[in-house]
């Protein structure tokens, strides 16, 4: 996770450029990377993260989109796990609170 961060000039704490840095590497999609490469699961994660930090909502739905529709066998306890996550916080975020839980708990399996 450090190295592509560290390639595409993400520091740490400034969301803007961490954004920035993780959206151009997920463009890499485009030239036929799958999102189950390591290190395109952890591009996805970081945007999105980046994108809650910033309060940029719209952002963070589209990017758990990605995960979201993928087929059961491209979805990595890994992604599994971030995505029911990185879901609980935006519905959090939003005021959706009754299924924050539920979130979490998917999480939590996906994980272990």
């Amino acid at each position: 996770m450090r190295s592509w961060k560290h390639a595409c000039g993400a520091p740490r704490g400034h969301h803007a450029e961490a954004l920035g840095a993780a959206e151009r590497a997920l463009s890499l999609r485009d030239g036929g990377m799958s999102i189950i490469d390591s290190g395109l699961k952890f591009a996805l994660v970081e945007a999105t993260e980046a994108a809650l930090a910033l309060d940029d909502f719209d952002k963070a739905e589209a990017l758990l989109a990605i995960p979201e529709s993928l087929d059961p066998g491209e979805l990595t306890p890994f992604l599994q796990a971030n995505t029911a996550r990185l879901r609980a916080r935006l519905d959090a975020s939003r005021g959706y609170h009754e299924r924050v839980e539920e979130h979490l708990r998917s999480a939590g399996r996906a994980s272990s």
